[in-house]
């Protein structure tokens, strides 16, 4: 994407079927099929709760069965996908804690947990199971994986039949 600039410095726009303000506290809450669109990011909620810093959004908290969050990538088939019951969204840190049966895949790739801490602009997580029996759980596609190379024949070196 040359000469476009990052996600987390484009505008955000936000679909709702109903919206609530609260000038005093800074906070804005959106009901029902709830989207947010900044850049090549998506988030899609049935319910999402946006406080403000001056007048940039600081904090997006959405919940629903699930919340979705989508990540453009300059790779072809590296997208990112992700779905959680909770997403909180540090918009001007451009990170994400999403909990609650969080799954997230890229490509091939598939990480499930309890929770997990994403920094967008750094593509960097951590996650966590829920401490007792549940665990984190990691599938990766075998063509993702670097295979070692093949050993090579020595230049000039010819195979020999032998009987």
């Amino acid at each position: 994407r040359p000469g476009r600039p990052p996600d987390h410095e484009q505008p955000i726009h936000i679909k709702a079927d109903r919206i609530e303000i609260n000038q005093r506290k800074s906070t804005t809450v959106y009901i029902g099929r709830v989207s947010f669109t900044q850049g090549g990011l998506r988030i899609s909620a049935a319910r999402a709760e946006a406080s403000y810093k001056g007048d940039k959004i600081d904090t997006v908290i959405a919940s629903g069965k699930p919340v979705s969050l989508y990540q453009k990538s300059d790779i072809p088939g590296q997208d990112l996908h992700a779905s959680a019951l909770r997403l909180e969204y540090h918009a001007l840190n451009n990170k994400a804690d999403m909990s609650g049966e969080v799954r997230l895949q890229q490509g091939a790739n598939v990480v499930q947990c309890n929770t997990l801490h994403y920094d967008l602009a750094e593509s960097t997580l951590t996650a966590e199971g829920d401490g007792a029996d549940q665990r984190v759980t990691v599938t990766i596609e075998s063509s993702a994986i670097e295979k070692p190379a093949t050993p090579k024949a020595a230049p000039g070196a010819q195979k020999r039949n032998r009987p």
